[in-house]
């Protein structure tokens, strides 16, 4: 008798008297479906979840494998693949898949769970989200219809605009005011049944800056107190040497001028006694004139010797200069 030896050539899932690539169970019923594979030797038939790649099933050298579900969740939901190799394979080897869809009530994805309270300030705009778990349900059996406090809300495209596709519906309250605050509600219903879920919009208080004060932060402060006091001090200092020098030449000009008069009345007199008063001015005006020169003051031609002498020379013109 010839004996051919052969790859798996056929694999297929079995539930029950039938075959196929759906299975639709309700929540909570019991589950058993088989995988059969042709080929010769027997091959080794592996069943997998797809979803998160782990083996729940595997069986040397047969023909078929058999896995039950005693009692069906939701969690069990998805796709099952099943796989056939022996010592003729070459490569990923002959496959069959299953979807497993379980007839259950809407549930929450993990992230949903985790957004029940809502902190929301007053005249912004929030959304309140919902997402389902997908439980492979048939196409757009899954409707949503949102409440406030039990009393139902339509999408007004003002203050509320609801939304919603697949497995998720979106709630956006617009300009939040005070009666916004509150609980909300969001019934979820497929082809097996509804839940109801609900939120809580609460008021959040503003917020106060906090930042702390870092070394960056207070080295550029002392940089800047620093370069402030150094800059009045510079312009105290400044001042004070212009104010010093203006009262310098207010004085040298108050005694030039009584200096002149004083020899001007004198000459009417007596030359004698003008004699004498000159050689005064001329200890006066080399005194001042060295006073002057030692501040750094630059004077005009009432301030200096060279205006005692024309004026005095205009005066009497015998006179000699101060020089």
């Amino acid at each position: 008798m010839l004996d051919v030896l052969f790859q798996p050539r056929e694999v297929r899932f079995n539930f029950g008297t039938e075959a196929g690539e759906r299975l639709i169970v309700n929540q909570n019923e019991e589950v058993t479906f088989q995988c059969f594979a042709e080929s010769n030797p027997h091959p080794d038939i592996v069943i997998r979840n797809q979803r998160d790649e782990q083996i729940i099933m595997m069986k040397y050298a047969t023909y078929d494998v058999q896995h039950t579900i005693p009692k069906v969740s939701c969690a069990d939901a998805g796709e099952y693949v099943c796989s056939a190799r022996n010592m003729l394979t070459n490569g990923e080897g002959a496959l069959s898949r299953l979807i497993l869809i379980v007839r259950c009530r809407p549930r929450p994805s993990a992230d949903t769970v985790k957004e029940t309270k809502i902190t929301a300030l007053l005249h912004v705009d929030v959304t309140l989200q919902f997402l389902a778990q997908d439980f492979f349900d048939e196409k757009n059996k899954t409707v949503f219809a949102w409440y406030k406090q039990k009393v139902p809300l339509q999408n007004d495209g003002n203050k509320y605009i609801i939304s919603s596709y697949g497995l998720q519906s979106n709630l956006i309250i617009r300009n939040i005011t005070y009666s916004d605050y509150g609980q909300y509600q969001v019934v979820v219903r497929n082809s097996f049944g509804h839940n109801t879920y609900y939120y809580e919009l609460l008021e959040k208080a503003p917020q106060h800056s906090t930042e702390p004060i870092t070394a960056s932060t207070l080295f550029g402060v002392t940089v800047g107190v620093s370069s402030f006091t150094f800059l009045v001090i510079v312009l105290a200092f400044l001042f004070w040497i212009y104010t010093r020098r203006k009262r310098t030449l207010k004085i040298t000009n108050r005694k030039t001028a009584e200096v002149i008069t004083e020899y001007q009345a004198t000459t009417r007199h007596n030359d004698n006694d003008a004699e004498n008063l000159y050689e005064q001015i001329d200890e006066q005006c080399t005194a001042t004139g060295a006073y002057i020169e030692m501040q750094g003051i630059k004077t005009d031609k009432d301030t200096n010797c060279e205006y005692i002498d024309m004026t005095i020379q205009t005066h009497n013109p015998s006179e000699k200069n101060c020089e």
